[in-house]
């Protein structure tokens, strides 16, 4: 229903009840990353990846929490290929991947990473912007404007999100 701040007042309840549930630790964490609280995030899927070690997706939500914060950037690597690992050619590992590359500025790994996540999922919108932005800095300029156009004709936004994270 959107409403966010009561899910994590619930979600905090469900986790005061059960602090070994992984679900509701994820979950609460998810709030916390859709509210742009990324300092709260991770150490709830920190904890939930302890709990439950063989979810891809807590791990990939780890990752992509840091690497917005751009902290601990090999240690979002780390989980992202972990999160690989446990579900190979997940667009949206490789998705947050290619963001942690595009941070730490190897962008031939981005590239690779970009490149294969929208082989998957050809209209992965933040995949599509931060190919974008790669082929921007590596002087693909035509290549660039396409992506970037595709990426803000699926959602207009999508620049203003990239910067709130650090990158334009």
């Amino acid at each position: 229903m959107g409403d966010l701040d009561r899910a994590l007042v619930d979600l905090t309840e469900a986790v005061r009840l059960d602090p070994k549930s992984a679900v509701a630790l994820t979950n609460r964490g998810l709030v916390y990353e859709s509210k742009g609280d990324y300092g709260h995030a991770v150490p709830d899927f920190e904890e939930a990846s302890r709990l439950a070690p063989g979810d891809a997706v807590i791990w990939n939500s780890r990752c992509w929490a840091q690497a917005v914060m751009g902290q601990r950037l090999q240690q979002a690597l780390a989980d992202c290929t972990e999160s690989l690992r446990l579900a190979p050619n997940s667009p949206d590992t490789l998705d947050s991947r290619a963001f942690v590359y595009l941070k730490l500025g190897d962008l031939d790994k981005a590239l690779a990473d970009y490149n294969a996540a929208l082989r998957v999922n050809p209209k992965l919108i933040s995949s599509l912007y931060g190919r974008g932005v790669l082929k921007k800095r590596k002087g693909d300029t035509a290549g660039a404007a396409k992506d970037i156009a595709d990426a803000k004709a699926l959602r207009s936004t999508i620049a203003e999100e990239f910067a709130v994270y650090g990158v334009k």
